[in-house]
This record gives C-alpha cells, structure tokens and sequence, in this order.
C-alpha cells in the first residue's frame, strides 16, 4: 500500500505541475550566451548594453562579449541590466572584465537546470542590478514565481577590504501598489551566515526560491548582486511565473526510492 501510495503521489504531482498555466518565462534560451569576459570602462551608475566585440589586435585583451540585456522574444520574458558603483568599486568596476550576463559556462554549476543557458554574474566590483519585465497577472486569481539560482561556496564577506559595504544578493519581487516581496535580502549580513537558511540558497547547489503573488495584478522581478572576487558569483535560470505553486522537484534521493518502486513493480 506505501508502494501505491508513493506512485500515485508522484503522478498526481506531475498532473498538477503540467497543468500549471505559464503567465511568462525564461530560462535564457533565446538570448546569445557567452563563455567570456565582458568589459565596460564607464564606472558611473549606468544601464549596460551588450557587446560582441573581439580584441582590436592581438594580445590586446580588450575583447567584451555578454548579453546584458534582451527584449522579450520567442515566448522569454525580457531583462535589462544596470551598474552602480559602490566604495569598493575603485578603479575597476566591469573594466577589468568580468563574466556576466546570460552565459553557456556550465564548469562551475554541473549545468543549468532547464536548457544549456543561464545568468551568471561575478565580481563586478559594484552592484548590478537586472530587472526583467513586469509581468501581467491580470486574469489570475492565484499566481507564484519560482527561480532557480546556484550561489558559489566561496569566502563572502560582510565588509570588503575595509570598504563600508560587502558582498550582498538581493532579489525582489515590486508590485503594482509599490509594495515588495523579497525572496532573499543579505544586506547587512555576512552572506556566508544566510546561505542555507530556510528559503535561502544554498552554496554549491541549485536552490529554487519562491513567492506567492496572489492578488496582485502585476510584479516586476529584479536580481541585484554586489561582489569583488572572481570567486563570488551566481548563476540563474528557469525563472517562472505561473497560476500554480511550485512543486519542489524530487531530491536524488526520492528519485533513487522512486526508481526503485517502479522496478519493484515491475518485477510483481
């Protein structure tokens, strides 16, 4: 009876999930993805524009390639991307070149969880901030976000080399009445004490957060990250907004049981 009650749990969870209705999406499949540095000499608070420039002659090591921004296509949601200096910014900022954008780079996360495409940001020395389009929730009477996000395990720290700020990774939710669901805030915190809270990321793993939307008639997600080590980066991916709430997916260990059930029964 456990044997049945476990299959049928499992396939009532994926009838729920497929008839989740999609209101917007993405998971940076459309975009062009970069395995590179992106480099932007301006260290004033500014909106970044993407590039696909080779080095001007060799050696120079001026190249910068990065999808910063995207206008909404192919059924993915859009994004822009802003820089903001911070008092650790100093003379570096993004021209030193960093790898941000949407990125193919799948070395460090064991690969992206929806596609072969995500979001990376790292050492920016300042503060980017990437706000995607607001999206309508008009119509829904029950609406969730979910977001994949994979944080590096890595030294963060609360205050950088004698700087007042340090690293931080805030992402909100702003609704139609100015007010804000934040997913994760660790502003005032030393990160390496809030990763792996209830809710929060976890270092070193793909984590999915999530929020109730209900009863709001739009939201506008953005993903503001402050860093200064080529260490400290994050990467996101299959970002939803949907009319069901997420179901947590299967860990390998419930996958490993579940196989094993099915075999079992099987062999009945």
């Amino acid at each position: 009876m456990k044997i049945k009650g476990l299959s049928s749990l499992l396939l009532t969870s994926i009838a729920t999930s497929a008839q989740a209705a999609i209101i917007a999406s993405t998971s940076f499949e459309i975009p062009t993805g970069y395995d590179d540095d992106y480099r932007d000499p301006d260290l004033t608070d500014h909106v970044l524009a993407n590039a696909a420039n080779p080095e001007s002659n060799p050696g120079a090591e001026d190249s910068s390639f990065g999808t910063v921004a995207f206008t909404a296509s192919g059924g993915e949601i859009g994004f822009s991307t802003r820089f903001v200096p911070t008092d650790f910014t100093g003379t570096n900022g993004l021209s030193d070149g960093d790898e941000i954008g949407v990125s193919t780079q799948a070395d460090d996360n064991g690969g992206f969880t929806d596609g072969v495409q995500g979001f990376k940001m790292e050492d920016v020395d300042g503060t980017l901030i990437t706000t995607f389009d607001t999206v309508d929730l008009t119509g829904f009477s029950a609406s969730y976000l979910s977001l994949d996000i994979w944080v590096n395990s890595t030294g963060w720290e609360l205050e950088n080399s004698g700087a007042l700020m340090g690293d931080a990774l805030k992402i909100t939710a702003a609704f139609e009445d100015l007010s804000v669901a934040t997913l994760v805030d660790t502003t005032g915190e030393d990160p390496d004490d809030v990763w792996g809270t209830p809710g929060a990321p976890v270092e070193g793993e793909w984590t999915q957060l999530t929020a109730d939307l209900s009863g709001h008639t739009s939201v506008t997600l953005a993903v503001e990250f402050s860093s200064n080590a080529g260490s400290e980066e994050i990467y996101l991916d299959n970002i939803v907004f949907s009319d069901t709430a997420p179901i947590p997916e299967p860990t390998s260990a419930l996958l490993s049981l579940i196989g094993s059930v099915f075999l079992i029964r099987r062999r009945r």
